[in-house]
């Protein structure tokens, strides 16, 4: 049950109410509608062939602000190789994808090799693109794009929600989000230890994405 929640186990039925329990119990592994909603989905698929995912370390920094053309959000994704090249473990070489809202903008982008491909699909719109790591090096991939009208309207009306999806079989070790708005900040959940409220319009959640993760902020 536990890994079913940490998403190291997905489950499929062909019968069809199966299926729709398995899914309200989060065991399933889909991309989840979110409609108003903000997302952040970090996908890495290793092209290496090797067992290099065993010896790496990744934490994920997303922050929203809010800017004169709209509100702008800002991922980082880092990755720490802590391996040495050996048979089963070699320069970690993977094709990175955020998902993100559907009618996201992309502003710029830093650390890919080559150019970023940005699609829509499975009703998010993703950024991606290629990132190598030598053994006992570090290296970074960094995403800016403005959120879509229906985040900033949802937020212009008295709340901000966002939902993490964490990447089945790949834990992320440190997930840190940073919200500051132009609005005073009533309530917000998690309310919890691992929030920090910085100041009257900004809030701060760090812990480990071990599983799908819910944030609202209300003004």
């Amino acid at each position: 049950e536990n890994n079913a929640a940490r998403k190291n186990i997905l489950v499929f039925a062909k019968d069809k109410e199966v299926e729709e329990m398995i899914k309200e119990q989060g065991w399933g592994g889909e991309i989840k509608e979110t409609f108003e909603s903000d997302y952040l989905m970090a996908v890495d698929s290793n092209m290496g062939a090797a067992k290099t995912d065993s010896v790496m370390s990744k934490s994920v920094d997303y922050a929203v602000r809010e800017s004169a053309e709209g509100f702008v959000a800002k991922v980082r994704v880092n990755y720490a190789h802590r391996g040495k090249a050996d048979w089963r473990t070699t320069k970690y070489k993977s094709y990175m994808r955020v998902y993100v809202p559907l009618g996201s903008q992309l502003i710029k982008s830093e650390g890919m090799e080559g150019e970023v491909a940005a699609q829509n699909e499975l009703g998010k719109t993703s950024f991606g693109g290629f990132i190598s790591v030598e053994p006992g090096q570090i290296g970074s991939l960094y995403f800016e794009y403005k959120l879509p009208k229906y985040v900033e309207e949802a937020i212009r009306e008295g709340s901000y929600n966002l939902y993490v999806a964490k990447q089945p079989g790949n834990d992320v070790g440190l997930l840190s989000i940073d919200l500051k708005f132009d609005k005073t900040i009533k309530s917000y959940s998690p309310a919890s230890l691992a929030a920090i409220k910085k100041s009257a319009n900004e809030i701060r959640w760090e812990g480990e994405l071990s599983g799908d993760r819910k944030y609202e902020v209300n003004f």
